[in-house]
């Protein structure tokens, strides 16, 4: 099923997911091989996000998961220790559907 939506220039677009990424590589710091966050890519399905990195010189980059949401923090009385800001949640599954 694919979502669509209408712009505010009363365009019909679909509504595009976003997905994580990974890249694994050697830190040139202390040469263990680590996993770092990669690009967020937006796309219909999975399998497109797959896509756009492979034909968009990204290959090394792995497709991992879909971003549901995005949970911010904010500095918490104790020291070094955060807060989750639950009223501040973007939740990107949430979608404007007229």
């Amino acid at each position: 099923m694919v979502a669509l939506q209408l712009t505010d220039n009363n365009k019909i677009s679909m509504i595009r997911n976003i997905y994580s990424t990974v890249v694994k590589a050697i830190d040139p710091v202390d040469g263990i091989l680590k996993t770092w966050d990669g690009d967020k890519i937006k796309a219909i399905s999975f399998g497109e996000a797959e896509y756009i990195l492979q034909n968009t010189e990204r290959g090394y980059m792995k497709v991992t998961s879909e971003l549901v949401s995005k949970m911010p923090f904010k500095e918490s009385t104790k020291e070094n220790t955060y807060e989750a800001d639950f009223d501040n949640l973007i939740d990107y599954s949430n979608y404007k559907l007229n």
